[in-house]
């Protein structure tokens, strides 16, 4: 099956959107396309095949002209990337860049709505007042309905057998994770409220959206899925875990076999995102993850320093977690101190020989390694070790086993979750 020849961006200035239409269009280093933020999104960027090699993709952008990076990529990419100006918050804009894309097509095979703001972050809902909800809204939610109502009659003159259109959302809007969620960010903003609550009620918001529309479009051959990106590190976001290469590969590539027979409406950046009871699987569908036997987890609730998942001073003074109960205070650790930090004081276990110091909860045990300089196959070894020593010397199971690796950078000695992997007995 031949791929799609026409793709919308809705909202790719910078960020997930600009690295999205990088990935879909064919790049090349044989070009000066290390240019400011294009290079930062993309540091390691090799010569890549296109993924759509027929495709003409349309991004919009506020103000196109001020949109230095992703100018940057259309001259690259002349004939193949065109360059749109829409305001979502304008549905008159939106209706313009409508007609401005019908002079060259009529017909769009993916629609990706990934504009977005995050605004409110700091008080609680009934202190903040009600501008940034509206914010929130007028973006997250009224810019994908008005962009709906002008893009559907492109999806519907598609021809492509797995056209769709595509609203990039969060878990943050996920009522079933919503008390997960809220421990982790009080516990990592170190307050007593939901730190993002507005951003959060708008992504619920646009997840009604969303199936409200797929159960329109969907019989009509169109279906509309909504996308957790993962915690992607980007300029609105900067406490995201992973990077935007990982995050927009696995994108496209769950958007190319999505079709109308996939049954989920929500899916993940890597995988259809299942949200269970379970805490450990639901710190894994947090992540966008759905393979429970090894996985990667990076920086949890991270926000560099100040909110950190785990806030470790130096002058021994208590983590941010403690305050909420989380975590118990800590000495900040020597190099190369193993450090298992979870819930229960009174199930702690100090082990000599390895310098190891751990807690358990009722659902999982979390490690925490502080260390510096191992290369990637002495980690490995390292956690194969202590996955060993837990099992045999402590009776845990490797199932209900997080092992973290947290490389000091800070000279005052404040770390967040680090890189961490489940083991199953395996690594």
């Amino acid at each position: 099956m031949s791929g799609p020849s026409t793709v919308l961006v809705i909202g790719a200035s910078r960020g997930i959107g600009l690295a999205l239409v990088q990935q879909i269009v064919s790049v090349s280093t044989s070009h000066s396309l290390m240019v400011r933020k294009v290079k930062t999104y993309m540091p390691n960027l090799q010569k890549q095949l296109t993924c759509y090699p027929s495709a003409n993709v349309y991004a919009t952008a506020r103000d196109v002209a001020k949109a230095s990076d992703l100018q940057s990529l259309a001259a690259l990419n002349r004939g193949k990337l065109h360059l749109i100006t829409a305001d979502v918050m304008d549905p008159n804009s939106i209706k313009a860049a409508a007609a401005e894309i019908s002079q060259r097509t009529d017909s769009l095979d993916h629609v990706i709505y990934n504009a977005g703001i995050l605004r409110g972050v700091g008080k609680n809902i009934l202190e903040i007042g009600i501008e940034p909800l509206k914010e929130n809204l007028e973006t997250n939610v009224f810019g994908a309905y008005y962009s709906a109502v002008e893009f559907t009659p492109f999806l519907l003159n598609s021809k492509f057998e797995r056209k769709s259109l595509v609203l990039m959302s969060s878990n943050f809007g996920s009522i079933a994770l919503a008390d997960t969620l809220f421990q982790l960010k009080t516990a990592a903003f170190g307050t007593d409220f939901e730190p993002t609550a507005m951003y959060n009620i708008s992504k619920t918001t646009l997840n009604r959206l969303g199936k409200e529309l797929d159960q329109l479009l969907r019989p009509q051959g169109v279906p509309v899925f909504l996308l957790h990106p993962g915690l992607v590190k980007t300029d609105m976001n900067p406490f995201g875990n992973i990077d935007l290469k990982e995050s927009v590969i696995g994108i496209v590539d769950v958007i190319s076999k999505y079709s109308v027979a996939t049954k989920e409406n929500y899916v993940g950046w890597n995988s259809i995102n299942k949200i269970t009871a379970n805490f450990k699987e639901q710190l894994v569908s947090i992540e966008g993850l759905s393979d429970p036997e090894i996985s990667t987890i990076r920086n949890i609730g991270s926000h560099r320093i100040r909110n950190s998942s785990t806030v470790l001073t130096r002058n021994g003074e208590k983590s941010l977690l403690s305050s909420r109960g989380l975590f118990k205070k800590v000495k900040a650790p020597p190099r190369d101190r193993y450090q298992i930090i979870t819930q229960h004081e009174k199930d702690e276990i100090i082990c000599d020989d390895t310098n190891l110091a751990f807690e358990r909860t009722d659902d999982l045990v979390v490690v925490q390694v502080f260390q510096q300089g191992r290369t990637t196959e002495d980690k490995q070894n390292m956690f194969a070790a202590l996955a060993d020593h837990l099992s045999t010397e402590c009776g845990l199971e490797k199932t209900d086993l997080v092992i973290s690796c947290v490389e000091n950078k800070s000279e005052d000695w404040s770390f967040g979750l680090g890189e961490a992997q489940i083991l199953n007995g395996k690594l």
